[in-house]
């Protein structure tokens, strides 16, 4: 009997259909699997039959949907004000979830608290929102142990630039209850950092331009490290931004629409924020390729965003020098491939910008007169 053509097993709704069942046992070896079958159909894809890589596209991202469903630990968590029995075993220690900090459409973050050999430490948890997000939340997981979110390392290297990423201490699914069962990944202490929407809340007319300074090469400095194990993050966003005001440490979370080495895996920015549309490239809007252009445009939308410039323009506050408006401007030319391309490299050409016009580093004093507003169970 003849295998049915491609085109035949396109328009079937079922993605194994087309990929067949995973044969691998970890998630790793799965999505590698998945992504080389991608890549091979995508070869053989007849040219003179239009809407084929389309629907491909489509079946892919099921493929991944349904990837991401993978079992993790699993523990009991009460969404509800913490309860001393309401802990998580899955890993070394115990912990319980709290109040809620913030949230965005895709999880909640919680406060926490990590009991490990009697010591008792605060902590942090992204749980997802609802089942529907559960993939999302998985695939941040992942991505983050790529990048080795997870580990220690005496690498000077390493350990310098890794900062900018939330140390992970697990992923876990939760029984919620009526809820159902939702995943969520543990992190460090997160609860004095204050994100970049919180930022433009309290400064509406725009933070003094050396705070952008300070803030911009934090960026640059995570998203290079990023840029250096193939990941391109994609989602570079105020509510994805994190600063702690007072000694200028920096976090990049919402790393669940990341894109791993898409140069080779073909995979696309596949999560976008509606409430930031003018922040996304003209190459996500055309799922294009992402690359490190990407995610250094988005960063100077960014900075676009707290100096309170306008975001459809770009244009900036005549407060702001000239030559700090011509910089940013270079990072968001329209075609990609007119930008920088390289973190790192952008990061020490500014840093000799700014000398050559302002002169040498200094601290530059940031305080954030509101404190981190906390959503009360009444208001969820």
């Amino acid at each position: 009997m003849p295998k049915p053509r491609i085109e035949t097993l396109l328009f079937q709704d079922d993605p194994e259909i087309l990929f067949g069942s995973p044969t691998s046992t970890t998630y790793e070896e799965r999505l590698c699997d998945l992504q080389t079958k991608y890549r091979g159909f995508s070869l053989v894809l007849p040219v003179d039959t239009p809407g084929l890589q389309q629907r491909l596209d489509l079946l892919y991202a099921k493929a991944q949907n349904e990837l991401n469903e993978l079992t993790l630990p699993r523990a009991s968590v009460d969404r509800k004000p913490a309860d001393p029995q309401q802990i998580i075993t899955a890993f070394p220690g115990e912990y319980s979830l709290g109040r809620v900090l913030w949230q965005d459409p895709l999880c909640d973050m919680l406060a926490g608290r990590r009991t490990l050999d009697g010591e008792t430490r605060s902590c942090t948890a992204r749980l997802a929102c609802e089942e529907g997000c559960n993939g999302f939340i998985q695939r941040e997981a992942f991505v983050l142990n790529r990048m080795g979110a997870d580990q220690t390392t005496d690498d000077p290297f390493h350990s310098h630039f890794r900062r900018y990423l939330p140390h992970m201490l697990g992923a876990f699914t939760a029984d919620c209850g009526d809820e159902g069962m939702l995943n969520g990944v543990l992190l460090e202490d997160l609860t004095n950092f204050r994100s970049l929407e919180e930022v433009r809340e309290a400064f509406p007319r725009g933070v003094e331009f050396q705070t952008a300074v300070w803030i911009f090469n934090r960026l640059l400095e995570g998203l290079g490290y990023a840029h250096s194990h193939l990941v391109i993050h994609g989602g570079i966003v105020p509510c994805n931004f994190l600063i702690e005001p007072t000694d200028h440490a920096a976090k990049i979370i919402g790393w669940n629409g990341a894109a791993v080495d898409p140069m080779r895996t073909f995979e696309r920015i596949s999560l976008k924020h509606d409430d930031y549309e003018d922040f996304y490239p003209m190459e996500v809007s055309d799922k294009e390729s992402p690359t490190p252009a990407t995610d250094i445009y988005m960063a100077a939308k960014c900075m676009v965003y707290i100096l309170n410039g306008d975001m459809r323009t770009n244009r900036l506050p005549q407060s702001v020098p000239d030559y700090l408006q011509n910089f940013l401007r270079s990072c968001l030319i329209a075609a990609p491939a007119k930008r920088p391309d390289s973190a790192w490299e952008l990061r020490r050409e500014f840093d000799g910008f700014m000398r050559n016009n302002y002169g040498p580093p200094r601290y530059h004093k940031f305080e954030m007169r509101p404190r981190l507003r906390l959503v009360d169970d009444d208001e969820r």
